[in-house]
């Protein structure tokens, strides 16, 4: 059984029992997007419980007809959670990190590499994104995987859409440097 409209109706009326089923349902299909954001799966794990809190609290405010729809907004809602983290503790990932790239070249190439191809799995993938440093992670997660536009990238992350453009841009370039080295290795490995 699923995500139910009449679960959904029991969680909003408090239900503790009705919570934990709902809680159950949902790690499972949204810690993956609590990984994207957080290398480590204890730290991915306490975004979901953080994200999750908060989806309980805003139940009652909301009608949903589907499962699909309950699933959008509770996704949505667990966004929002981790970009709020995200800006509480930015003054301790900022140190070094540049103000503005308006201006500054941004390439939008694309990679001949195809996953399927390569047989990379989503896991390796995964490893992939969280290797590249914070800010760029972000950025890349918040654009091309969770389909923010830059403008509000820039504002979320209080930088310029400029910058925001230029992370995305190095997220790119280092994904597929390292796509291209993974590619180079399994070539050399498979000759005959």
């Amino acid at each position: 059984m699923g995500i139910t409209v009449e679960l959904i109706r029991l969680c909003q009326r408090g239900s503790t029992n009705a919570q934990m089923q709902l809680y159950r349902h949902c790690y499972s299909r949204l810690l993956g997007v609590c990984r994207r954001y957080e290398n480590l799966d204890h730290d991915a794990g306490a975004l979901f419980n953080s994200g999750f809190f908060k989806v309980l609290k805003g139940l009652p405010r909301h009608e949903f007809q589907s499962e699909e729809g309950f699933m959008l907004w509770a996704r949505r809602v667990i966004i929002n959670d981790m970009i709020d983290m995200y800006r509480r503790t930015r003054k301790h990932h900022a140190l070094n990190m540049p103000t503005d790239f308006t201006g500054v070249h941004v390439e939008h190439g694309t990679s001949d590499l195809n996953a399927g191809e390569l047989g990379l799995d989503a896991e390796y993938l995964l490893e992939l994104i969280n290797s590249l440093p914070e800010i760029q992670r972000q950025v890349f997660n918040l654009h091309a995987i969770d389909d923010y536009p830059h403008k509000e990238i820039a504002k979320i992350l209080g930088m310029t859409e400029g910058t925001s453009k230029w992370y995305l841009s190095e997220a790119r370039k280092a994904l597929r440097k390292k796509l291209a080295a993974f590619e180079k290795r399994n070539i050399t490995t498979i000759k005959i």
